[in-house]
């Protein structure tokens, strides 16, 4: 599958435009190893970190990947662990689609988030961006 993605992305010239996810270990250090220009997001919610533990579960992710995303439950819970680990530019947010989510991540210092509710995250960015305009 890896070299499939990885032909498909190089077909259609948009390597410079592409990232691979992935919430699998073994795909990640596959697509590390056959295509280590393609950035790369590893995922993780509560139930993988709880395998090999979070901050084992990050440690591994983080030589895996460039950024981690994390499901924003366990993000907000574990903040302060996570970041000590992580900084906030390796890290990804997924998927906050409730407003009031929305207006806490799109005001953190994450990487990314993503979402199911673009208009939502767009509207948020933009009452974010009028009050640091004030």
């Amino acid at each position: 599958l890896e070299e499939r993605v990885i032909a498909a992305i190089a077909a259609h010239g948009v390597s410079d435009r592409s990232v691979v996810t992935s919430f699998s270990h073994a795909v990640l250090a596959r697509l590390n190893q056959l295509a280590p220009e393609l950035p790369r997001v590893a995922a993780v919610n509560a139930e993988a970190a709880q395998s090999l533990g979070l901050d084992e579960t990050l440690r591994a992710l983080s030589l895996l990947a460039d950024i981690v995303a994390v499901e924003h439950v366990l993000l907000r819970a574990e903040w302060d662990r996570i970041t000590a680990i992580l900084p906030p530019d390796r890290l990804g947010v997924w998927t906050p689609n409730e407003a009031a989510d929305l207006a806490f991540w799109v005001g953190r210092p994450v990487r990314f988030v993503t979402t199911d509710r673009p208009d939502l995250a767009l509207k948020e960015r933009e009452i974010l961006m009028a009050g640091e305009n004030a």
